[in-house]
């Protein structure tokens, strides 16, 4: 311990300043690997951001999707139904119209 000990009010003042300089650097480094660590942080919340912005994109472009799907499928029915009604009248105007019998589609 005493091979430790400074000898004089020199070498204490330089140890003392030695290890200020250390204490300063040691600190440095830290603010450095905070700030670092600080942008990191904000890069990935950024993404996150970024990612979720996207995921709702997706997610709005899936239902407008599946919405369209379902009215043109809602729409072929409809349009179906009005050929087979078309087709039905043609039917009956061409092999009933001289008759005095009415014939109505979907009645027995």
């Amino acid at each position: 311990m005493e091979a430790v000990r400074p000898s004089s009010y020199g070498e204490e003042d330089l140890q003392l300043q030695l290890a200020l300089a250390m204490s300063k650097e040691e600190h440095d480094e830290e603010v450095k690997r905070r700030k670092g660590d600080e942008l990191k942080l904000q890069m990935a919340l950024e993404e996150s951001r970024k990612t979720k912005d996207d995921d709702v994109c997706l997610l709005h472009k899936f239902v407008c999707l599946t919405v369209f799907n379902i009215f043109c499928q809602l729409f072929q029915v409809s349009l179906i139904k009005l050929v087979l009604i078309s087709v039905c009248t043609s039917i009956q105007q061409k092999f009933f119209s001289n008759s005095s019998k009415t014939w109505y589609v979907g009645r027995a």
